[in-house]
């Protein structure tokens, strides 16, 4: 009688695996890394328009004359676009707040936020 069909067939199979968990970690890590990632652009996305407001404002600042009108709907265009970042940004980190095991505070932390005013 051959080892595989004998009384001995049960104890030489292997096992079924569920693989469901792991399915499912792979996938939360997955979509960890991309909320992350995305937080992380959104991030860097709002400290951009801080810097355009911050120019927009000096420039609209040193203005005379017939420039200064522009110059100020050129600060509140500026001005809304960070604070649609702000906003985009925000969303994002409250989907990732749960995410500090991945790093992402760890990695917001790393980037250069020049002088760190808005």
């Amino acid at each position: 009688m051959d080892a595989m069909n004998g009384p001995g067939a049960q104890a030489c199979r292997i096992p079924e695996i569920d693989d469901s968990a792991m399915r499912l970690t792979l996938h939360l890590t997955w979509r960890s890394r991309t909320v992350a990632d995305a937080a992380l652009a959104a991030y860097s996305e709002w400290r951009s328009e801080c810097a355009a407001v911050r120019v927009s404002y000096r420039r609209w600042v040193g203005a005379r004359g017939e420039e200064e009108p522009s110059a100020f709907n050129d600060y509140r265009s500026a001005l809304d676009r960070e604070e649609r970042a702000a906003k985009h940004f925000a969303r994002l980190m409250r989907r990732a707040g749960h995410l500090a095991e991945t790093g992402i505070a760890l990695q917001l932390a790393r980037i250069q936020a020049g002088d760190g005013s808005c």
